[in-house]
């Protein structure tokens, strides 16, 4: 099995594959027999082996020939959500989550638009499993390379891998890991505690003129005590202190209800969260058991098929039997009208 066959056989591959579902079987028979008469037998024996293709496979290869960009934007999505995943941003991969959903559905819409442009009846079974597998071309790399090798004969799934999903095994690499790009460092930044600090602050800018005022009577109480003006100026003194005194009071007081009004919505922001979170896990699992249960049906359609076919071979055969059969039984009465036809004769000689 050499390499040019490899080569030939894939080329061939793309070709057939371009085929309506309906077509393929026709298709491929036609042109194993055409390399067959060619001369080159090993090439017509793995023509003719090339697997019928699901439909939902067909409608991700039609997407993949017809319009690649959308297989471009697939891939940067995945380049996104992989940088996503190293930097562990929840709200980031919430975000890249929900773009993930809008696109794989806007592409499989695309492929509905194209089954029907050529015919090809595409099933709601069948378009759930087109939007896995554009799921899968945007979290597995391998998988995008086997879209994009338009080799595909059934559906992918987001965890499942793409053993078995190609016509030609090893026709796609798959790749080494790559490294990542770096993360950008995330910066914790604090929204509601920055008037707080603020505050302060200014408690501590309004805080001189409050001691310089409460000191003053102090010291002029103690130094100017013989003096006849001491008195008013004490009374000034006691007049014009208490008159700041309650505007700080004020501050710190608001500054503390602030502080638990914050605590308290910071509770129902984290407890909000954290059933954001729940959520989008019992998402994530309720999802996991849908491509489960689209991969089982779609591997039960392809043993339904398969079991077709062999019944149409079957059926072959019991005509075919049926006829040497008819044939058998035409021989035997002729046999018999012969050996009928011979004892007459010798009953009539004998008489």
């Amino acid at each position: 099995m050499t390499e040019t066959t490899d080569a030939e056989l894939v080329s061939v591959a793309r070709e057939l594959y371009a085929h309506a579902p309906a077509e393929f079987i026709a298709t491929r028979n036609a042109r194993a027999a055409a390399t067959r008469r060619a001369g080159d037998r090993e090439l017509a024996t793995r023509v003719k082996a090339l697997p019928k293709a699901s439909v939902a496979a067909w409608a991700v290869g039609a997407v993949a020939r017809e319009h690649p960009e959308d297989l471009d934007a697939l891939g940067r999505l995945g380049a996104e959500l992989r940088v996503a995943q190293v930097a562990a941003d929840p709200a980031e991969l919430r975000a890249l989550g929900k773009r993930r959903r809008e696109l794989t559905g806007a592409v499989t819409r695309t492929a509905a638009r194209l089954a029907e442009e050529h015919g090809v009846g595409l099933s709601g079974a069948a378009q759930e499993q087109v939007e896995a597998t554009w799921s899968a071309a945007v979290i597995d790399r391998d998988a995008e390379r086997a879209v994009r090798s338009l080799l595909l004969v059934r559906a992918l799934e987001p965890s499942g891998g793409i053993e078995g999903a190609l016509a030609v095994p090893g026709a796609v690499e798959t790749a080494e890991p790559e490294e990542e790009p770096a993360a950008p460092p995330r910066t914790a930044r604090r929204t509601r505690p920055a008037p707080t600090s603020k505050e302060p602050a200014a408690e501590d800018d309004d805080a001189p003129p409050r001691r310089a005022i409460s000191r003053r009577p102090r010291s002029t109480e103690r130094d100017e005590e013989p003096e006849e003006r001491t008195p008013p100026r004490r009374a000034i003194s006691r007049r014009s202190a208490p008159e700041p005194t309650p505007e700080p009071a004020d501050t710190a007081r608001e500054i503390r209800r602030a502080e638990r009004e914050l605590r308290a919505r910071e509770r129902v922001a984290e407890h909000a969260r954290a059933e954001l979170e729940d959520a989008a896990e019992e998402l994530s699992r309720v999802e996991a058991q849908v491509l489960q249960a689209a991969a089982r049906t779609e591997e039960l359609r392809r043993e339904l098929e398969r079991l077709e076919e062999q019944l149409a071979e079957l059926d072959e055969e019991r005509t075919h039997a049926a006829e040497e059969r008819e044939d058998a039984e035409a021989r035997e009465e002729a046999a018999r009208h012969a050996v009928e036809e011979a004892r007459e004769r010798l009953s009539e000689l004998t008489d």
